[in-house]
């Protein structure tokens, strides 16, 4: 099942809105995305089959819900369907702004940057930062922080060059 990329399609809208009202926006950085909407997700779960996994996540201390109430299930389910629902209706705007992705090698298929070149139209470059998910997610994980710093640093060069165009910036907008 693959995760939806909801949080890279609120942190592009919002660098959009941010843009359009005159503000400098850095370039973003997104934490092991996928590239798809849910294909094969919760809407292609049974409800049992549905809460056995939050059981399973709930027993890895990844959820913190009664996994053990039916009805507080058919609503997380209710949930996270209208959820796919909503981002498999969902058209992202192209943003050309710089983008930087810390992937996994679980995801390196779906964080490949021909995937979100629908998206992100802009300077896109991926670093493969782990095995799996969690572990390209992990602050141990030295390849990840790593990567993390130099990213930041990155981010941090172009806070500094913006600050030196001072006017230049502004009078291009």
């Amino acid at each position: 099942m693959r995760h939806a990329p909801a949080g890279a399609y609120v942190v592009t809208a919002m660098a959009r809105a941010l843009r359009d009202a005159g503000e400098e926006v850095l370039p973003l950085l997104l934490l092991d995305p996928p590239d798809r909407l849910l294909q094969g997700g919760y809407l292609q779960m049974t409800e049992e089959r549905f809460a056995e996994k939050m059981k399973r996540r709930r027993a890895m201390g990844g959820s913190v819900g009664p996994a053990d109430d039916p009805a507080y299930m058919k609503a997380l389910v209710r949930v996270a369907t209208a959820f796919e629902q909503a981002l498999a209706r969902h058209h992202p705007l192209p943003y050309d702004g710089a983008v930087y992705m810390l992937c996994s090698r679980q995801r390196a298929g779906s964080c490949d940057p021909a995937g979100w070149r629908k998206v992100f139209t802009g300077r896109l470059k991926r670093f493969e930062v782990g095995s799996t998910h969690a572990d390209a997610l992990d602050p141990r994980n030295p390849v990840f922080a790593s990567y993390l710093l130099r990213c930041v640093g990155l981010i941090r060069e172009s806070a500094r060059s913006a600050e030196r165009a001072g006017p230049v910036m502004e009078a291009r907008l």
